[in-house]
């Protein structure tokens, strides 16, 4: 799956209280890579811990009104990895046009590949 860059790269993250459902994040964050499964974020103010909301996140995507909830799985000084949880078949459709938006994103050159031999 190839992987691309936002042509406009800054977005944020939301958390909800799980209690009562209010906000407890509204972080901004930069979108290094991205594609349909997931994508890597960089932040330069820890506002919350990732353990606590590894699970409990929404990306709001720049120039756009799509939010995507995602599962962080790697994480380190200032970035995390995740993976996108698309429990709406729509959200996923209208987040795979955008990817294919020349005007919104562009293609990544891809840096070898990977290699698959015999186990």
């Amino acid at each position: 799956e190839p992987r691309y860059a936002l042509n406009n790269s800054s977005a944020y993250v939301l958390g909800f209280s799980e209690v009562n459902g209010d906000i407890q994040i509204d972080s901004p964050v930069e979108i290094v890579d991205i594609n349909f499964f997931g994508c890597l974020l960089k932040y330069e103010k820890v506002v919350f811990t990732v353990h606590e909301y590894a699970r409990n996140l929404i990306l709001c995507l720049p120039d756009s009104m799509l939010r995507i909830e995602v599962l962080v799985f790697e994480r380190g000084e200032g970035w995390m990895r995740c993976l996108f949880k698309h429990g709406s078949f729509v959200i996923a459709e209208e987040f795979n046009k955008l990817l294919k938006d020349s005007s919104y994103c562009h293609e990544l050159p891809k840096l070898g590949t990977r290699p698959y031999g015999s186990i």
